[in-house]
């Protein structure tokens, strides 16, 4: 970490690069380098959000990444980033990208948007921008 902040101190990066935080403090260490450093950072569960919300780290410097699936759990971590204005992320290049019909990856994608993501990552864009469109 220490390597990273060096170099976005060095090219005063901080507008244009985000970093991915696995943990509170990880996102407490970069914060601390610069608090204008913006981050992804990984919010999976209960556990995590719960560590989070004790952290007072802030909510503008940040997305969050909630996993690469489609749970019920999701939905209630959306509602509560969501009204805190934060983006919410979920990756499918591991889960629905592999599916083998085109069709299901489509109901997938646009399950991902349902429950409440803003943000899908995907290795299939194209087929996302049409699953949305």
């Amino acid at each position: 970490m220490s390597a990273t902040a060096a170099i976005l101190r060095k090219h005063n990066a901080y507008s244009w690069v985000w970093v991915t935080v696995h943990n509170v403090e990880q996102a407490a260490y970069y914060l601390a380098q610069n608090p204008d450093q913006y981050m992804s950072m990984h919010i999976k569960d209960q556990a995590a959000l719960a560590k989070f919300k004790a952290s007072g780290l802030p909510y503008d410097r940040m997305i969050v990444y909630i996993g690469p699936e489609i749970k019920e759990s999701n939905a209630e971590m959306y509602r509560f980033f969501n009204g805190k204005g934060v983006m919410c992320m979920i990756s499918s290049a591991p889960t629905y990208d592999k599916l083998t019909k085109k069709e299901q990856r489509k109901e997938k994608y646009r399950a991902i948007f349902a429950q409440g993501a803003s943000i899908l990552e995907s290795d299939l864009p194209m087929e996302v921008a049409d699953a949305i469109d």
